[in-house]
């Protein structure tokens, strides 16, 4: 597994080091950074994604990702999942409305050439008022609060973004998170980065570790294409491993 997880890290690196300009964590990927959209500005993507391993999957469609921007330095989250989700083996389709997510992030230092930007992202989870989905299997135990740090910098032509956190879950397992992403652009309308992303029960050996390839086109300053594309490369002892993929129509604005 650490050879794995040594060779993803390198062609994470192969695959970006000779770009050029700055890349940004976030939507598609797992790891975020401190970018905001600005004061008064909006992101929205609108997202199709999914996972699933074995014979099992689960798909989240239509998704609304809705961000604002407060000031140059602060950002409001709201999301909106609709699920979908089949236990395999002859298994009927359940569908659903998941859990809510209301977040903030605060920039509090810019990266500059006296050291890293530095920014908090806390999310909270919450279940819908009326909603069945915990009900049918579809979500997992809620509120749940996901409080990480961003770390971000730029190194010639390369971005690196690293994230720590600590989630916090009621009626189940506190995990402590941790994401490191690489990326640049090759030309002004076209991003790419990969990531290593992990998950780990803070009690108990539950631990997840996934490597993850993404893109970001841009077609008019205002309209682009993101999309990634994964899958686990460690795991615990008693869980299969899985895939994951995210494609969204990003709007700025």
């Amino acid at each position: 597994m650490k050879s794995f997880v040594r060779s993803s890290f390198s062609l994470v690196a192969v695959l970006v080091f000779p770009l050029c300009l700055q890349a940004q964590g976030g939507a598609p990927m797992i790891t975020n950074d401190g970018g905001t959209p600005g004061n008064g500005h909006w992101e929205i993507d609108i997202v199709a994604g999914g996972s699933g391993s074995g014979g099992e999957k689960s798909f989240y469609a239509p998704d609304l990702d809705l961000n604002y921007g407060v000031g140059s330095r602060m950002q409001i989250k709201l999301e909106f999942p609709y699920l979908w989700e089949n236990g395999g083996a002859g298994n009927s389709w359940r569908s659903g409305l998941g859990n809510s997510t209301l977040g903030f992030k605060w920039r509090f230092r810019d990266d500059d050439a006296h050291g890293p930007g530095l920014s908090i992202y806390p999310h909270l989870e919450l279940h819908n008022p009326g909603s069945r989905a915990f009900d049918r299997g579809l979500v997992g135990t809620a509120p749940k609060l996901l409080i990480p740090v961003e770390i971000t910098h730029q190194f010639g032509p390369l971005g690196v973004d690293t994230e720590v956190g600590y989630n916090i879950v009621s009626d189940g397992t506190d995990q402590t998170v941790y994401g490191f992403l690489l990326g640049g652009r090759p030309i002004q309308a076209l991003e790419l980065m990969g990531e290593i992303y992990g998950t780990n029960a803070v009690s108990g050996d539950d631990h997840t570790v996934f490597a993850n390839l993404g893109t970001r086109v841009h077609f008019t300053p205002f309209v682009g294409l993101i999309a990634s594309g994964g899958h686990t490369v460690a795991v615990s002892s008693n869980e299969p491993r899985s895939w994951i993929g995210y494609a969204a129509v990003q709007l700025t604005f």
